[in-house]
């Protein structure tokens, strides 16, 4: 394999001046397009607009929403209110649609960036269909937490 390498440019010929504009010139053009914020906050940004973004159309719709984070809870109790089944037992109870979002973390971790700990959304009609999504789904969830730690022989 031959490589062939083209010879250095030489600012032979070019006044010192000639130099200090083109370097100046290129150092302003680096400083403009260099990003102000890093990507980790461009991305908090970008997801903080998106949460607007919701509020304002639920607004507009009529909508209603919440949250229930479920990071903390045994993996048995995330598995229960994740399956169709219960969703569909939240929409029947109260009206709501429940969604899981977020990603599961480890505790003492911290979510990736741009990422949430695990949680349940819950969208009605009413705030008062919501409030009762989020009470039978912390209901749900500490039942089923309470069952986990005694069938491991943790009671008292």
């Amino acid at each position: 394999f031959l490589m062939i390498r083209r010879p250095p440019r030489s600012t032979q010929g070019v006044s010192s001046a000639g130099v200090r504009c083109v370097q100046e010139t290129v150092s302003k053009v680096v400083e403009e397009y260099k990003p102000s914020v890093s990507l980790k906050e461009g991305l908090e940004r970008v997801l903080q607009l998106r949460d607007n973004f919701e509020s304002q159309e639920d607004k507009k719709n009529n909508r209603f929403s919440g949250e229930f984070e479920i990071n903390a809870y045994p993996p048995a109790s995330k598995n229960k209110v994740s399956q169709k089944e219960f969703a569909s037992h939240i929409n029947e109870l109260t009206g709501c649609t429940i969604t899981i979002r977020g990603v599961n973390v480890e505790p003492n971790k911290k979510p990736p960036s741009g990422q949430r700990k695990l949680y349940i959304h819950i969208e009605g009609t009413t705030k008062q269909e919501v409030q009762n999504a989020h009470r039978e789904i912390k209901r749900v969830l500490e039942d089923s937490a309470r069952s986990a730690i005694e069938s491991r022989g943790y009671s008292n």
